[in-house]
């Protein structure tokens, strides 16, 4: 399973049959908050973190994910692009 904590422009590329767990670094949440990942519509996590394990079928969604205070909220929508073969990516630490 990899994780993710910084997505590039919002969309995810994940090969198939891979798993990921998504972790958004989420500020001033505190202790009230409530967190909600959906996929068309359909809540599929109430947890700050969710982890999604792509089939053998390429092909694109989009996961929602929302977080409710007593002060606000916020919301982000991700594209995932489920893939037969992922290019190589180089990283650098606290960049992307």
């Amino acid at each position: 399973v990899r994780t993710v904590t910084q997505i590039s422009g919002h969309v995810l590329f994940l090969k198939n049959g891979q798993s990921i767990t998504i972790e958004p670094i989420v500020e001033y949440a505190g202790n009230d908050a409530v967190y909600f990942w959906r996929i068309d519509g359909k809540t599929v996590g109430r947890d700050k973190t969710y982890t999604y394990e792509a089939g053998n079928d390429s092909f694109t969604f989009y996961i929602d994910f929302s977080i409710t205070t007593d002060y606000g909220s916020d919301e982000l929508e991700i594209q995932v692009d489920i893939v037969s073969l992922l290019s190589p990516k180089i990283l650098l630490a606290g960049g992307g």
